[in-house]
């Protein structure tokens, strides 16, 4: 089994790995990134929907346009920037840059819309992190910024140039920093940004609280003369206010193949971080005046550590409230599927009907909404051990292929057996099976689509089985 390591940096970042292998970097979509994320061919995707296409792979030269003979070598200037009117349109922060509008295309590794003065800005801030910051120029594109001169190769040399090509069919810009000098000696570098620009169709939003954008940006690395850190470049983006933005804190790495890959674009969820998952007890039959501890599943499905208030309540029939047990500031890191236990509750008499009801409070978290479940419970009579009996239920998943499951159950003896498929958020996606099951072991499978036969996205899911106040939860992830 591969070992994967995870090392947190900072806030939203971490360096992610395989043991033995490349190192890799990833940043989440978060409010301090405008919900921006990015991470490099090292690393995953940050998240596993909307599916994004692969990665660029090696060589560099695919990518590369310095030798493509519709590409436009740019004026050579020393610092000064290139105005580049936009082709086709391009969204960035939240912004329309709409086609006429100006890029400016810096010999000093960047891209920015940001009108700026004659010198330009041939060095990044001196601070960590130089993202963001709102000194000019912000609307940026930082793809290995530092002080390069283009003007120390003499025409009509082909290297120490920039390199810029629009294809009109896949709606690719591509710039190149071709063998860029470096002011203060000479070290040299080639690399480039490739943009997916294009309209509205690119910008694209799903019901249950999903938005995400199609115009993605890459940044490709191929050559460092002295090494990719020698003069202390920094890689990042920027937005309109320099208020939020990403840092890129990877390492840039083309010793085994000739290109480094950075991926960054926008996604942001709606849906709500610590979520209300199961009721695992009290069981949905009681025994009367025996006293039973609650317990509840929770599980944060957001991309960041979540702190929420959450609540288990009881109330009788005619919707009094006989009992309540709070949870405060419970902290869940991203992924977390917690058990959660509470002071024992005592039922009342023979026949007494209640609701269990278990809440997440959304004033506490970053959720739109409260998340709230529910358990119905009737009181029988007789001590715990006149119950009907745990032993005997089982429950177990195995993957046929990537899109089908076969499960298999147990049950004892002859009761009524509910199995129902939710998404990792706890929203319901099809009831598999809710009926009557003799005793014994009994298999079912499930195709891979939700209850109107439709194809589920694939993702982590929930697979729940409950039988006679027995219940299990299993996770299950879906691939293409």
């Amino acid at each position: 089994m591969t070992k994967v390591i995870t090392l947190i940096l900072l806030t939203g970042t971490a360096y992610t790995g395989m043991a033995g292998g490349a190192v890799g970097w990833v940043a989440w979509p978060t409010e301090a990134t405008d919900y921006y994320y990015a991470y490099d061919d090292a690393s995953q995707a940050p998240f596993t929907y909307p599916e994004l296409p692969e990665m660029p792979q090696a060589p560099y030269e695919n990518y590369a346009i310095h030798d493509d003979p519709d590409a436009v070598m740019l004026n050579p200037y020393n610092d000064r920037t290139n105005k580049y009117y936009l082709p086709d349109s391009f969204w960035f922060f939240g912004n329309w840059y709409r086609p006429g509008l100006d890029l400016f295309i810096s010999p000093d590794g960047w891209l920015s819309f940001d009108d700026p003065p004659d010198e330009g800005y041939p060095t990044p801030p001196a601070i960590i992190p130089p993202f963001p910051v709102a000194d000019a120029p912000n609307e940026l594109m930082a793809v290995l910024w530092e002080d390069y001169n283009l003007t120390t190769a003499a025409p009509p040399s082909d290297s120490n140039r920039i390199y810029l090509l629009y294809d009109s069919t896949s709606q690719i810009l591509t710039v190149e920093w071709y063998k860029v000098q470096h002011s203060q000696n000479q070290h040299q570098y080639s690399f480039l940004a490739f943009l997916q620009m294009g309209g509205q169709e690119l910008l694209m939003g799903e019901g249950g609280g999903l938005f995400y954008s199609g115009h993605l940006i890459h940044f490709m690395y191929n050559f460092a003369s002295a090494g990719w850190d020698a003069d202390g470049a920094v890689t990042g983006i920027e937005d309109y206010f320099g208020e939020a933005g990403i840092f890129y804190q990877g390492v840039i790495d083309t010793e085994d193949d000739d290109l480094h890959v950075i991926r960054m674009g926008y996604q942001k969820t709606f849906i709500h971080n610590i979520t209300a998952i199961a009721i695992l007890k009290p069981d949905t039959l009681v025994a009367t005046q025996v006293p039973v501890e609650p317990r509840i599943v929770a599980a944060n499905t957001g991309r960041e550590s979540d702190v929420a208030d959450a609540q288990v309540d009881i109330f009788d029939k005619d919707e009094q409230g006989v009992y309540t047990y709070h949870y405060t500031a419970l902290h869940m890191n991203s992924g977390d599927y917690d058990t959660l236990f509470a002071d024992p509750w005592t039922p009342g008499d023979i026949g007494e009907t209640y609701t269990v009801r278990f809440w997440v409070n959304s004033d506490a978290d970053q959720s739109s909404y409260s998340d709230t479940i529910y358990k119905e419970v009737r009181v029988i009579e007789g001590g715990i051990e006149e119950l009907p009996g745990k032993a005997g239920f089982t429950f177990d998943i195995c993957q046929l292929e990537k899109r089908s499951l076969r499960l298999e159950f147990s049950v004892p003896y002859r009761t009524n057996v509910n199995i129902t498929l939710y998404d990792a958020g706890g929203r319901y996606i099809d009831n598999l099976i809710d009926i009557p099951i003799d005793p014994g072991t009994h298999t079912i499978t499930w195709d891979g689509c939700d209850d109107r036969g439709h194809e589920i996205a694939k993702g982590v899911y929930l697979v729940c089985m409950e039988a006679c106040g027995w219940s299990n939860v299993k996770k299950i992830t879906l691939v293409k």
